[in-house]
């Protein structure tokens, strides 16, 4: 039997690599765009947050291997092989590669599933199987929580917490697969660091409650990897996960949009207890792994800074902190079962219309 053809696109690394996954339990293969023909075209709208830049959709879909992001960050699109089909990219955050495609080759190929995994693509990418793959199924994923078109999405695979569906949709709710043998569980070994890896941490409202956390409790070592963070960037998922592993909480203070949340996914899955906003999080999909006092530590629990300290220092204890961290742990394989929503998701694949 040959294998199942997926297309779709790729903007955030972490759910790119998770499709990559998906894809692999259902034996088939996943191909991303590449080449300026697909902005070129009208099919690809990463760009229109920035203005349609054309440095964002050099960034993305260049094949030039002269160029590199103008924002420092690692290149998208080093070409490690060529084949009449498509291009062996380098993943360059979880170290293998991906395939991509042009858009001419993406006019040869017998494409059985387009999945468009950004809210403007939902449009786009059923525009582009009605004009090109008429008879390929288009399956709009929903990473965070954002307004749905029922009008336009009727297959619906969403990584957030399950709400109501319209009936006549067909929807699946799972968690976005991560490589749990990169992000194992291991005990801390250490009581004293606390942890942050939100992108852009210091531009965002959650700064000035860390560093005054950081500043009225010496005794910890306070640190903020990421994008634009004072400790630097960490690039690659292995050195992330063992930085994680280095940490004795995870400091997870981020408003907005998270509707899966790797950073939050991932430090329950290698055992560190979240210090997080949890009113931010208790309807959503991380929700349902945070307990305070048990799993977490509430920064917006109404208790003064004082009482939150307080709990921090015991909680670091190094029993009390196995302890957390056992807690955590358990509650995300109690929650997240990557073989049961295989076959959820193999279920609703069949119902696609």
């Amino acid at each position: 039997m040959s294998k199942l053809i997926i297309f779709s696109d790729r903007h955030h690394d972490g759910l790119a690599y998770s499709l990559r996954l998906l894809a692999k339990r259902l034996n088939a293969d996943i191909y991303f765009p590449i080449g300026l023909t697909w902005w070129q075209k009208g099919f690809w709208d990463v760009a229109k947050p920035y203005s349609d830049s054309p440095d964002t959709a050099n960034q993305y879909l260049s094949l030039d291997q002269r160029y590199h992001p103008v924002d420092g960050t690692l290149p998208l699109n080093i070409i490690k092989a060529t084949t009449p089909t498509h291009y062996e990219i380098e993943d360059l955050a979880h170290g293998d590669s991906l395939k991509s495609i042009t858009f001419d080759q993406f006019l040869n190929l017998d494409i059985d599933f387009i999945i468009a995994s950004l809210p403007d693509h939902y449009a786009t990418y059923t525009r582009l199987r009605n004009e090109y793959k008429p008879n390929a199924k288009v399956i709009c994923q929903m990473g965070n929580h954002w307004p749905i078109d029922f009008g336009i999405v009727k297959n619906l695979m969403a990584s957030t917490i399950p709400f109501d569906i319209p009936s006549g949709i067909n929807a699946v709710f799972y968690h976005q697969e991560f490589d749990l043998n990169i992000f194992r569980q291991e005990l801390p070994t250490n009581s004293k660091n606390i942890y942050s890896f939100v992108h852009y941490f210091p531009n965002t409202g959650g700064w000035k409650d860390f560093s005054e956390y950081k500043n009225s409790m010496n005794e910890f070592n306070f640190k903020s990897y990421g994008a634009g963070c004072p400790d630097g960037g960490i690039n690659g998922v292995k050195r992330l996960a063992n930085k994680m592993r280095e940490s004795s909480f995870v400091w997870h203070d981020k408003k907005g949009s998270d509707g899966f949340g790797h950073v939050i996914h991932s430090a329950m899955a290698v055992g560190r207890p979240l210090i997080v906003n949890y009113e931010e999080y208790k309807n959503k999909l991380a929700g349902q792994k945070l307990i305070p006092d048990k799993t977490c530590i509430s920064l917006d629990s109404g208790e003064s800074k004082e009482t939150i300290r307080q709990k921090i220092k015991k909680w670091s204890q190094p029993d009390q902190l196995t302890e957390m961290g056992m807690n955590i742990y358990n509650k995300f394989k109690e929650c997240v079962n990557y073989k049961n929503e295989e076959e959820n998701i193999r279920t609703f694949m069949s119902n696609l219309r």
